[in-house]
């Protein structure tokens, strides 16, 4: 376990949030709109079409 203190100044839906890869402190609208990543690192991830999705073969 980490025996850091976590951030007390983060709001559920109000306020700053950290990025969960980079752990920079994004807007709760940037949070949620990417699923807890920034928009940088969700820009970085977005690598389609994944092997697990079914293609238009044929």
């Amino acid at each position: 376990m980490d025996d850091e203190e976590p951030r007390r100044n983060l709001h559920e839906r109000t306020g700053k949030h950290l990025c969960i890869q980079c752990m920079s402190e994004i807007s709760a609208e940037e949070y949620f709109r990417n699923d807890f990543f920034c928009d940088a690192c969700a820009a970085e991830d977005q690598i389609f079409p994944l092997e697990s999705t079914p293609g238009d073969e044929g």
